[in-house]
Formats: structure tokens, C-alpha cells, sequence
């Protein structure tokens, strides 16, 4: 296996373009690209993921240990400093990821465009065995053709996309048998709902599984989903499946409607979901989901509190050799796992 790290410094590869790249035309082994949170990456183009022959090989493009946001996160967002993201400010970037390389998974990561004529993260003809899995993506689009996630033949699981334009666009398109399952499409609540959630484009048994929309005028198209469809949940009545949640108050779903889409307590989507055990055993962060209908809908999975146990109040760092003399007895291995992913849902 070829491991390359990807970052500023003494890094392998400064950037994306450079990584893939240098990996061989014909797969050779497999190829691992780890980005480093260095810095914010910044694109000016659109980033193409194609051209190789992986044969029996895959290529993950994946955080390196401990550079992610699902290692470092305080609040369920795009933000650079919780770990390896990936923006853009260049207008007509369509889209800033286009990924159409056979046999590659991105795992972990977050995109930006800000430019409201750019688009986020499309993934065409790959195999949904190695989907779009675990991202953050943020986008600002203005019209109907500016996604923030686009699928063909392709597959989303546990991602989250942020529509941040006033003007009408889609929070996840999906077409020619495309799958998203646990997924998060928002808009934030400073906005009027526009747009639309989740679209099905057309093609065959497009499918979406445990997944929500808030904030849209429409949040999931009514026609043409794949039967299979089924424990969506939305804030509007149109969310398919015979076990879809409708109705939701979108503010009671969440830590945040503006910066912050982890579940909070009494939220609608706890418990309303059907755990893939196959695709989506874990949330955003690697959180195990509850089994069958246990699970959660959407990209994170709520932990409530062990009983007895006194929520800490958040710090912004995580704790420290030297902090045991000071209060070592008011923590323990759960209260620190508990406070890490949930405190500011009971804070």
C-alpha cells in the first residue's frame, strides 16, 4: 500500500491536483492520500478525479489520524479549524470535487464554495461500494443546476449539506440509480425556505434511506423515488417511505438551525430511523448508530447522557495530564466520551 500525505511543510503533496497525479495510470497497489489539517486548502478550479485503471486496487482519500473534524469537533459545521476542509471563492467552479474515478472513496473531509454560482461535490458512475462517506459540504448555489452533493450511479452515506443561498437550489440531487442513506440536507434558518432538499432526477431506483430535510420548499421531490425508500424524515409532508417523520419544528431537531445540525435532546429523528448494519453501522463521527429501528435518521446519531452522570462544561481543549490534581474525581472515561460529543446539547 502507497501512503502519501497531503498538507503544507514537509507534506508529500501541497495539494490535490499533485497527489493524484503521481499515482500511476495503471493501479499498481493500494493508494491512500491522508490531507493534513495544515491549513485551509484552498481551490481555484475544479478539482477532477479521473484517468486511472485501479484494477484490483482502490484509492481512499481520507484526514490522517487525528486531522479530521470528526476528531476535533465542538459543533456539526464546516470549519477549518476542526479539521482538513477543502474552499473555494471562484466563481462557475462546477463542481469544486468531481470525482469519476472508479474504485475511490472520500472519506472524512469538508468542502466550501462560497461563489453562488459554484457548486460543491459531484461523484459520477463510481460504484456504490465506494461512496461519498462522513463530509461536510457547504455550499452557496443560487439556481436549480448548483447542488451541493450530486450522485450518478453513486453513493452518499453520512454526509451533510449545507445550502446557504437565499435563492432556490438543491441540498442533494441523485440520479441514474443513485443511493443516499443517513444523510443531512439544510438550509439555515436565517433564510427563507427555498430550493429543495433532496431531488430525484430521473434514471432508476434512486433510494434514500434515513435521511432529513429542513428549511426547503420543498424538501424531498414527491415522485419517482425507488420503493426502498423509506424512514426519511422532513419539516413539510413529503418525506417518502410508508415510516417517513413529517412535520418536524425544524428548530427542535437540533443543537443549532444557524451552525450546529447534531441532534439534541427530544429531537423528532432519534430513534425514528432503520440502521443499515451494512452501509451506515456508524455516524459522521464513528458513532455506533442503534440497531434497527433504534438508529437515528440522519448524518449524526445522538448519545444521551449515562445515568448520573453531571455534564461537564464544555473546554476547548481536551484534557490534560496536568489538569488530574485539580479534579481528576469528577471525571471518568464516560463522562469524558459523554462531554467530547455532547455537551452542548444539555448545556
Amino acid at each position: 500500500m502507497s501512503t502519501d500525505s497531503i498538507g503544507s511543510g514537509a507534506r508529500d503533496f501541497a495539494n490535490l491536483a499533485d497527489w493524484f497525479a503521481a499515482i500511476p495510470a495503471t493501479v499498481l497497489e493500494e493508494e491512500v492520500g491522508e490531507v493534513y489539517n495544515d491549513s485551509e486548502f484552498t481551490l481555484t478550479a475544479t478539482q477532477t478525479f479521473t484517468g486511472k485503471t485501479p484494477g484490483a486496487f482502490d484509492i481512499d482519500l481520507r484526514p490522517a489520524a487525528g486531522e479530521g473534524f470528526a476528531d476535533n469537533l465542538t459543533t456539526l459545521d464546516y470549519s477549518a479549524a476542526q479539521g482538513a476542509a477543502f474552499t473555494s471563492s471562484t466563481g462557475y467552479i462546477t463542481p469544486l470535487i468531481d470525482n469519476a474515478q472508479a474504485k475511490m472513496r472520500i472519506t472524512g473531509l469538508q468542502f466550501r464554495t462560497t461563489a453562488a454560482n459554484s457548486w460543491g461535490v459531484r461523484v459520477l458512475n463510481v460504484a456504490t461500494t465506494h461512496p461519498l462517506k462522513n463530509c461536510i459540504v457547504d455550499t452557496n448555489g443560487s439556481t436549480t443546476g448548483r447542488p451541493g452533493i450530486a450522485l450518478t450511479s453513486a453513493k452518499a452515506i453520512n454526509c451533510l449539506s449545507i445550502l446557504r443561498n437565499a435563492s432556490a437550489s438543491y441540498g442533494m440531487l441523485l440520479e441514474y440509480g443513485a443511493i443516499a442513506i443517513n444523510c443531512t440536507a439544510v438550509r439555515p434558518s436565517g433564510l427563507s425556505a427555498a430550493g429543495t432538499g433532496f431531488v430525484e432526477a430521473g434514471g432508476t431506483t434512486n433510494d434514500v434511506k434515513n435521511c432529513c430535510a429542513f428549511n426547503f420548499a420543498t424538501d424531498f421531490t414527491t415522485s419517482g423515488w425507488d420503493a426502498a425508500s423509506d424512514y426519511n424524515a422532513s419539516d413539510s409532508t413529503n418525506a417518502p417511505g410508508s415510516n417517513a417523520v413529517d412535520s418536524l419544528t425544524y428548530a427542535d431537531q437540533f443543537v443549532s438551525t444557524t451552525d450546529d445540525w447534531r441532534l439534541k435532546t427530544g429531537s423528532g429523528l432519534i430513534d425514528a430511523g432503520n440502521t443499515d448494519a451494512t452501509d451506515a453501522p456508524e455516524d459522521i463521527v464513528g458513532t455506533t448508530r442503534g440497531a434497527t429501528t433504534d438508529g437515528d435518521i440522519g448524518a449524526w446519531e445522538f448519545v444521551p447522557p449515562p445515568p448520573g452522570v453531571n455534564v461537564p462544561t464544555l473546554r476547548s481543549r481536551a484534557r490534560r495530564p496536568e489538569d488530574d490534581d485539580e479534579d481528576e474525581r469528577q471525571f471518568n472515561e464516560v463522562d469524558i466520551r459523554y462531554w467530547w460529543r455532547e455537551a452542548l446539547v444539555f448545556a
